[in-house]
């Protein structure tokens, strides 16, 4: 009918408006709320980042949420549209005053006059149907019927009270009610139909839609990891774990085990080894693995868990793969381990002990940074690599030093250990500078 459209108008806005809230509201994930430093450097796989972004988004479910607003926005508009050309039929209420042309304030022997005189001009014996009106004896005799009862409304007593009473001087009148609802839906003979659809929307969409929802949300904790991950990174807890351990511990999470399964686990995983195994400088903290860490992954006999362990040691180490699938996946797996990090934070918390409370902070910053534990924090500024840090630092220094502490370097100092042949070009220096201003 023609409540239609304000019926859909208004279940599509109850949709489409909340979902627009929740794609505009400011996101509060460290992605979008940590402050950003300008600067014209792209990574080398900026390809490959930009592709795990989408990646990510589309796991948000943010383009399928992005795609329901429009199609609500749209259908609003049709609707909008729908009701500004849509004829409506508005009931008029029964006014003798308005029928005879008389004024409310008129006496009784004022309106009997006025009847009388639209008698001898409106009665049927006295009145001829224009054509050129559209007018048929069967309208002119209605016409004269309804001047009739307007006047016995307003003179006849017993009609009168009907008037009054019920609006009407033929007493109570029937009514109707209508529905916002298509004219098909309550059409004879659709109704089969209607019950069938109903069926299946209330019978089956709806129990399917928030049973998947119901156990889609009782696999995953608070931190929107797997239970079963947080069981396994329990499993693993100890109280002096941090650096390696905790990475170690990370790698056993059932995300992992999604992400490499099947025949992912086993290729490249000899490449991807042999490349942590032979990447940096025992000698230099930070750079290689350590007895203890290649153990670790030495002794691992499930190969997804063992990939995604050397993966995240080649993400963390900037070790190149020389091979676009594993680089992809070496991407594809430290987001992962930085949600999965929180998880194993509210582990240690709960248990107390300050060594893997610290280390899941710390991990935190190396997942961000892309720097193994023990790493340089120089190797945060744009086209640093080991060999320029390893210049700037001493080749036998075993320690670090700080961006703060190189900047506090002298402009001329800082330019000779950073920029030469195998190291930094002047354009690179400039643009590392700028970042470590701000930082």
């Amino acid at each position: 009918g023609q409540f239609f459209p304000f019926f859909i108008l208004t279940l599509t806005s109850l949709v489409t408006l909340p979902l627009t809230y929740s794609l505009l509201k400011p996101s509060k994930d460290l992605e979008n709320t940590a402050p950003r430093i300008k600067s014209d450097f792209r990574p080398q796989h900026v390809d490959i980042i930009q592709k795990q972004k989408q990646k990510l988004l589309r796991k948000e479910r943010r383009l399928k949420r992005i795609f329901a607003v429009l199609v609500g926005y749209a259908v609003m508009a049709w609707m909008v549209y729908l009701i500004i050309v849509t004829a409506r039929s508005t009931p008029k209420i029964w006014d003798p005053y308005e029928i005879l042309g008389i004024s409310r304030s008129a006496s009784e022997k004022a309106i009997s006059r006025h009847f009388k005189r639209l008698s001898l001009q409106f009665h049927p014996d006295k009145v001829k149907p224009d054509p050129a009106k559209n007018q048929t004896i069967e309208s002119l005799n209605n016409y004269f019927v309804e001047l009739t009862k307007a006047y016995k409304a307003l003179t006849d007593e017993e009609i009168r009270n009907n008037y009054i009473q019920y609006g009407h001087p033929d007493g109570k009148q029937s009514f109707s009610i209508g529905i916002a609802l298509p004219k098909f839906i309550v059409t004879e003979g659709n109704g089969k139909y209607v019950l069938l659809v109903y069926g299946l929307l209330l019978g089956v969409l709806l129990p399917y839609v928030v049973g998947k929802w119901w156990y889609g949300s009782q696999r995953y904790t608070k931190e929107k990891v797997l239970v079963a991950s947080a069981g396994s990174i329990f499993k693993e807890y100890q109280g002096d774990l941090v650096g390696g351990g905790i990475i170690s511990a990370l790698s056993s999470a059932d995300e992992y085990k999604q992400m490499l399964k099947d025949e992912k686990a086993e290729s490249g995983l000899a490449t991807v080894e042999k490349k942590i195994l032979s990447d940096g400088d025992s000698t230099v903290p930070g750079t290689a693995l350590s007895p203890k860490d290649r153990k670790v992954l030495a002794d691992l006999e499930n190969a997804s868990r063992r990939k995604a362990l050397a993966l995240l040691w080649a993400y963390l180490g900037r070790v190149e793969l020389d091979d676009p699938t594993l680089d992809e996946e070496k991407f594809e797996v430290a987001p992962t381990a930085f949600t999965l990090n929180d998880s194993f934070a509210s582990i240690a918390l709960a248990f107390g002990s300050l060594p893997p409370i610290l280390g899941s902070f710390h991990m935190s910053q190396h997942l961000i940074q892309a720097i193994r534990p023990g790493g340089s924090p120089l190797l945060q500024l744009p086209h640093f690599t080991p060999q320029v840090v390893q210049s700037i630092e001493g080749e036998h220094s075993r320690s670090h030093m700080s961006i703060p502490q190189y900047m506090a370097l002298s402009e001329q100092r800082r330019r000779k250990l950073s920029v030469g042949k195998d190291l930094l070009s002047e354009q690179q220096y400039e643009s590392a500078i700028y970042c470590g201003i701000d930082m």
